[in-house]
């Protein structure tokens, strides 16, 4: 199996489509993939690449996966404004985990203590992580340097989905059990506004008028 995926690289699959320029090309493709298949999944430890060959002769790559262990009940997800990690709240061991994405392998662990974790955001400047969760009445906010506690904002009795407004100075928090969107001012990191949102709003997403 391992003769076989790195084969398949060789061959150039770290590209998402390419063409098989000439039939014998083609053919050592598909003896590779085995018995002339028209799909084929391949495994190499936690990696996992599905492969279909189209009607045009080209050979598409369906999905890479790379599975990486973290802490119990991964829930929210963001990834750095940098793009270099992805932060994963767990809401069972209330943590944090810590995911190199170029090297995809985890980094670290912090314990951020925020039971019940729902969701994960970064600032647009990359330099504080926003978590909330609705098993408690705050939003956690760590510095995203150091990994520290910076301060855990009251919002109300539990919260979802968090939005924060593309210039960075306001984060948006839904407070589900509270039927109402939390206003919080980045710079303070205290709340300065409420808003009706109906019952039990949840995931939030930022709009812009044209």
């Amino acid at each position: 199996m391992r003769t076989l995926f790195r084969s398949l690289l060789v061959l150039g699959l770290s590209l998402t489509t390419f063409a098989v320029a000439a039939a014998d090309e083609k053919d050592k493709a598909k003896e590779l993939l085995g018995l002339w298949k028209r799909t084929a999944k391949i495994k190499d430890k936690d990696t996992t690449i599905e492969l279909e060959f189209l009607a045009d002769g080209k050979l598409r790559v369906e999905w890479l996966e790379t599975v990486i262990p973290v802490d119990r009940g991964p829930e929210g997800i963001d990834v750095s404004p940098d793009g270099h990690d992805a932060w994963v709240a767990n809401a069972q061991d209330g943590t944090i985990s810590l995911i190199d994405l170029e090297h995809k392998r985890l980094r670290g662990i912090l314990s951020a203590d925020v039971k019940g974790a729902n969701r994960l955001k970064f600032t647009p400047d990359g330099k504080l992580v926003f978590v909330s969760t609705l098993s408690g009445p705050e939003v956690t906010v760590l510095r995203s340097l150091t990994g520290s506690v910076v301060k855990r904002v009251p919002v109300g009795h539990g919260a979802a989905g968090i939005v924060i407004q593309p210039d960075g100075a306001r984060a948006y928090v839904a407070c589900t059990p509270d039927d109402s969107v939390a206003v919080i001012d980045v710079r303070s990191l205290t709340v300065v506004g409420r808003i009706g949102a109906g019952g039990r709003p949840d995931g939030l997403a930022w709009a812009e008028r044209p």
